[in-house]
């Protein structure tokens, strides 16, 4: 259920199927793979190291997003308030 929970989790930040499929070969192979996990270089700390980059800027987008979209609201509101004036 651990892997289950884990695997939605990187989903729900878009990562691909396949970088999926990297971390539930090694949660499967247990603590075999341990060592090779915290590894400086291992190649999925990389991968989880640019995929956490891209969703930060994702987040950071998203962030601005909705700022714009307050204001834009809070325009819409003073207008509003105004006309019942």
């Amino acid at each position: 259920m651990a892997c289950l929970e884990f695997l939605l989790r990187l989903r729900t930040t878009y990562m691909t199927i396949g970088k999926m499929q990297i971390f539930a070969k090694l949660r499967s192979a247990g603590d075999s793979t341990i060592a090779e996990r915290r590894t400086p270089n291992a190649e999925r700390r990389q991968i989880l190291e640019s995929h956490l980059q891209h969703v930060q800027a994702e987040v950071t987008a998203v962030q601005k997003a909705v700022a714009a979209l307050q204001i834009k609201i809070d325009h819409y509101r003073a207008l509003e308030a105004k006309e019942d004036v």
